[in-house]
């Protein structure tokens, strides 16, 4: 009888933000189908993958400093006291029941030989392979497993904000070396809104005699924007605290999309981390933005803003 078999080999790129239940939902899937496919010899038992008759289990993790973790379920390695303080850099998920091999891999791989600099291109990629996929139960721990990766990369957020970070590194470092050499080079002072200053402080003091001459020659220095001749013998760096304010969330923001991270394990050291990547998220795609975007479409919001931040 004909059959076609389907390819039970998966690779996909990040980000991966995996918390603790997520790892623990892979544990239970795997559990509920290996109690189904023994269910035909051995009932209702839950399967025991201490048992070699049952099949094994066995997850790696890959720590700093090149050491390893190994357990036979994720609720067994978060619980672990050994490893309250480290940091996954890595995993590796090993299934081996009823003659079928189930491998899913999260680990760093060497993608191109060599950038222009000369050092090799890395990426976080995931790698699900099962063995042999003429058989009905590699079939169905595949799609099992596949689904499972598949659900990590529901965020569009992640996957948006993951794809910029190349794009964010490089407008970042121009951006940053413009803001550093116009920060630092001498540049005229604003002397028309000098006038315009004094000029708002005779008119609260009302025009009178003594200082309608003064009044006068405020009008044409604003007017004809005036510059005296001194002035370009004695230019400093000088930058108003509201564009400075400007360009750092500009690369406040940029350097957050380039540093966003390609793995954050939610277990042990790593759950901190998640949570706080995670609450960064909005933050990137929802603050930021809308101070940019105020700043241009209602300068009148912005400009309140500026007010009680001082800057105005």
């Amino acid at each position: 009888m004909a059959e076609i078999f389907y390819p039970t080999r998966f690779k996909t790129k990040g980000p991966w933000l995996i918390d603790s239940a997520q790892l623990l939902a892979l544990d239970d899937a795997v559990d509920q189908y290996c109690a189904k496919s023994l269910a035909a010899d051995r009932g209702n038992e839950k399967p025991d993958f201490s048992r070699a008759d049952n099949g094994t289990r066995t997850i790696t993790f890959f720590l700093r400093h090149g050491k390893e973790l190994q357990a036979s379920s994720f609720r067994e390695a978060i619980i672990n006291p050994a490893a309250a303080n480290e940091i996954a850099l890595g995993l590796k998920y090993e299934l081996r029941v009823q003659g079928t091999t189930a491998s899913l891999t999260l680990e760093t791989t060497t993608v191109s030989a060599t950038t222009v600099y000369g050092q090799p291109i890395e990426e976080m990629q995931l790698n699900l392979t099962v063995d042999p996929r003429t058989s009905a139960l590699s079939q169905e721990i595949f799609v099992l497993m596949k689904d499972w990766a598949t659900d990590l990369q529901r965020s569009l957020w992640q996957k948006v904000t993951f794809r910029l970070r190349l794009p964010a590194a490089i407008i970042g470092a121009i951006w940053a070396l413009i803001f550093a050499v116009g920060l630092f080079s001498p540049s005229p002072p604003n002397f028309k809104e000098q006038y315009k200053q004094e000029a708002r402080k005779l008119l609260a003091t009302g025009i009178n005699p003594a200082n309608q001459q003064k009044a006068i020659e405020l009008l044409l220095a604003i007017q004809a924007d005036y510059s005296p001749p001194s002035s370009s013998s004695s230019l400093k760096p000088e930058r108003s605290a509201k564009s400075i304010v400007e360009n750092l969330i500009v690369l406040f923001w940029l350097s957050a999309l380039a540093f966003f991270p390609e793995f954050c394990l939610g277990i042990w050291k790593g759950k901190q981390r998640l949570r706080w990547w995670r609450a960064w998220l909005p933050f990137v795609f929802v603050t930021v933005p809308t101070l940019i975007v105020t700043r241009y479409l209602v300068p009148g919001a912005f400009g309140a803003l500026e007010r009680v931040l001082g800057l105005k």
